[in-house]
C-alpha cells in the first residue's frame, strides 16, 4: 500500500562464524575465549531494508516474504541480512504501530531523495542502499538479490555484543582505517507476533521478522566500544545486532555484519 498524503491502493504482487572474545586495553586489543564474531572481506554482502507498517494492508505479505526469502536464500547458501523498519505515517489511519519510529520514516525519506523516487510508499524494500522494489513482490525481491549478489564486504570485522544490567556493550575492530563512512547499529527482534484491533489489518494476527527496535548511527572508527541502552529489554535469544557501514552521500552500503547478543556472566 502506498501512502503519501492520502493512501493509494497498489497491487500486491554466513559462512560459519568463529567465536572469540576481545577487550580493549588503552589502544591495544586483546583476544580472550568467548563470544566474538569474526567476518572477512570479500564475503558476500547483501542487506535488505524493508519499510513497513502494521497499519498497511499490503505490508503483512511483505513481512512474510522477508522471512520466506531469508529462509530460501539461506538454504541456497546465499544468505542476506534482513531489517524491518516500521514507519510512522500510517499511524494516523486508525492503528498506531508501536514498532514505528519517526527516525525510520526520516531514513526512508533520505532514500526517496537519493533514489529520486516520486513518493514514499509501503511496503518498500531497498537492497544495499542502491536497488528498491515493492517489498511484497517475490519476483522483484529475487531479481534485486541477484543483481546485488556479487557485492562484497569492504571491511573485515571482529566484534562482540554483550548484554549486562546496564545495556548492550558493543566492541568492534576493523581490518583497516575507514574513509569517513558511517556505522549504522540496529537492534533487531528476530520474531514477534501482534494482534491488531483497528485499522486496515483489524482482527488479524501479524507475524514479524527482524523488526528494528533501536537504531543509531555513529562515525565509523577502526576500533570502538560503546554502550547501547535500549528502551525495552528483549530476550538475548530473540535479539541480534546488525552493524553496517554506509557511505554518507551515496547511501551505498559497503559492509554489513550480523552479531548475536550474549548475556555477560556475572560474578556470584
Amino acid at each position: 500500500m502506498f501512502l503519501t498524503e492520502q493512501p493509494v491502493l497498489l497491487p500486491d504482487p554466513f559462512m560459519k562464524m568463529k567465536y572469540l572474545r576481545f577487550c580493549f586495553l588503552s589502544s591495544i586489543v586483546c583476544f580472550l575465549p568467548g563470544s566474538i564474531i569474526a567476518q572477512q572481506p570479500d564475503t558476500p554482502l547483501t542487506i535488505v531494508e524493508l519499510f513497513t507498517s502494521e497499519g498497511c494492508s499490503s505490508c503483512p505479505a511483505a513481512d512474510e516474504l522477508l522471512k520466506e526469502m531469508s529462509d530460501i536464500r539461506q538454504g541456497e547458501g546465499k544468505p542476506f541480512i534482513a531489517l524491518a523498519f516500521h514507519v510512522t505515517y500510517w499511524n494516523r489511519m486508525g492503528w498506531i504501530d508501536s514498532f514505528s519510529n519517526e527516525a525510520y520514516t526520516v531514513r526512508q525519506r533520505k532514500y526517496q531523495a537519493q533514489l529520486k523516487l516520486p513518493q514514499l510508499y509501503t511496503p518498500q524494500a531497498i537492497v544495499n542502499g542502491e536497488v528498491e522494489f515493492v517489498g511484497s513482490n517475490p519476483v522483484g525481491f529475487r531479481n534485486a538479490l541477484i543483481k546485488m549478489e556479487n557485492a562484497a564486504n569492504s571491511y573485515s570485522l571482529v566484534a562482540t555484543a554483550n548484554l549486562t544490567e546496564e545495556g548492550i556493550t558493543i566492541s568492534y575492530e576493523l581490518n583497516k582505517e575507514p574513509k569517513r563512512e558511517l556505522l549504522n547499529i540496529a537492534i533487531i527482534e528476530k520474531n514477534s507476533e501482534r494482534k491488531i484491533t483497528r485499522g486496515e489489518n483489524k482482527s488479524r494476527t501479524l507475524r514479524h521478522f527482524n523488526v528494528v527496535r533501536e537504531f543509531t548511527t555513529r562515525e565509523l572508527k577502526k576500533q570502538d566500544q560503546f554502550l547501547l541502552k535500549p528502551a525495552e529489554r528483549l530476550a538475548p535469544e530473540n535479539m541480534e545486532i546488525v552493524l553496517y557501514v554506509q557511505q554518507p552521500r551515496s547511501m551505498k552500503i559497503i559492509s554489513a555484519f550480523q552479531i548475536p547478543v550474549h548475556k555477560a556472566k556475572t560474578n556470584e
